[in-house]
């Protein structure tokens, strides 16, 4: 019966991103579109590959870096083999943080904590939205003067503040491990233990403060790559949208599709992004053509990472928590 009930929800989560898409492309000139999806070619796709995964290499040096200060040692090839695995399963899973979840779930067999694994790939995510908001509040310094819509400005002051009440919940309330704990009560024995362990596991960085500005200062680098990446491929499309727009609009964009009601971010993605960039004159068919091509070209990619887990499949379960 849960069996059935979860794939109500994929497929529910399918159509929701259907839905969005149709309606998407109903308001779009597809003349336009295909024009700009025409002129990707085979020396595009294979350096936005590379150019991948680089920053998914930099990005678990970052993990690595948040595990070493737990004692917990992992090669950085290994991570990210996660990364690339949890890559591929972030097509079919509901959000854009399914991925997150299979490379949680990799990490915990590789070393049997569950409660550091949980928190190692929270504060992975977490520190990049850092990075990103920290960049987006850089742009905006430079170019408030120049910005047609002051909506904009209040975005980015929206999500810094989000951010910035996580950080101050997690680091700056002593008490929190407390909360927690009367608030699990309620949960399974095992379930409560769980929550309870990686929020402890959670608040102590706040020990740790030079890891998490180093792992912050290298997610700035991080997320400015990933925004060239977003620009180098409209540029490859003949689009002119400047880099300062991705910049500024990436951390709302990231955490709109991280919620569960869609299928791998598809199409929720797709309606943000019109909306953020509609704001400063960039039409639907731009940039639909844009993110759908980027996805189309991150999936290929993700297969990489499929090919591991299916030769993984075949590797004994010892000989895998041996690695």
């Amino acid at each position: 019966m849960a069996f059935r009930g979860k794939n109500i929800k994929i497929v529910l989560k399918l159509g929701i991103s259907l839905v969005l898409l149709l309606i998407l492309f109903r308001f779009t000139d597809s003349r336009v579109f295909f024009q700009y999806v025409s002129q990707i070619g085979w020396p595009m796709v294979v350096g936005a590959w590379v150019y991948y995964s680089i920053c998914q290499w930099l990005s678990a040096i970052r993990w690595q870096w948040l595990l070493a200060a737990k004692e917990i040692h992992v090669p950085v090839y290994k991570l990210f083999e996660f990364y690339m695995v949890g890559m591929f399963f972030n097509n079919f899973l509901p959000g854009a943080v399914g991925g997150d979840v299979v490379k949680g779930y990799d990490l915990y067999r590789h070393t049997q904590q569950a409660d550091e694994a949980i928190v190692s790939v929270f504060m992975e995510r977490f520190t990049g939205l850092i990075g990103l908001t920290l960049l987006a509040i850089f742009t905006l310094v430079f170019v408030f003067p120049q910005l047609e819509s002051s909506l904009v400005s209040y975005l980015v002051g929206a999500t810094t503040l989000f951010l910035v009440s996580i950080c101050v919940v997690i680091w700056f309330t002593p008490s929190l491990p407390q909360w927690v704990q009367l608030l699990t009560n309620k949960l399974p024995e095992k379930a409560g233990a769980l929550v309870e362990d990686s929020v402890c596991a959670l608040v102590a960085y706040r020990h740790h403060p030079s890891l998490v500005i180093k792992t912050i200062l290298l997610s700035l680098l991080i997320q400015g790559l990933f925004a060239l990446y977003y620009a180098f491929a409209a540029m490859a499309m003949e689009m002119e949208i400047s880099v300062i727009y991705f910049l500024l609009f990436l951390p709302l964009i990231t955490l709109v599709t991280m919620v569960p009601i869609s299928f791998g971010g598809l199409g929720l993605r797709e309606a943000i992004m019109i909306a953020l960039f509609g704001l400063v004159g960039i039409t639907s068919a731009q940039i639909l053509a844009l993110s759908l091509s980027v996805h189309v070209i991150n999936l290929g990619l993700s297969l990489f990472g499929g090919l591991i887990w299916v030769v993984r499949k075949r590797v004994p379960q010892s000989s895998f928590g041996a690695q």
